[in-house]
């Protein structure tokens, strides 16, 4: 059976508790540092690829687009004439 006369004091816990989560981050961090990004990365120009059916000029002008954004339609309708 279990010996109840030692308990684990609660500050011994939570500071296990927190040691622990940030180990677990830092593990998960580096796994998908690892092995995540590399084949998101992989599987992200793979479907860009597909999608493009591997015309360069049609990435390059999907590319432009997303890097002109949201803000350069609008701010010229507040431009000072």
């Amino acid at each position: 059976m279990l010996d109840r006369t030692h308990r684990t004091p609660l500050w011994l816990k939570w500071v296990g508790g927190v040691g622990g989560t940030v180990l677990l981050g830092a593990v998960g961090s580096g796994l998908w540092q690892r092995l995540g990004d590399p084949f998101y990365v992989l599987l992200r120009d793979g479907l860009l690829n597909f999608a493009t059916l591997g015309l360069q000029n049609l990435k390059d002008r999907l590319y432009t687009n997303v890097g002109i954004g949201l803000h350069e339609r609008p701010s010229g309708l507040y431009s000072v004439k």
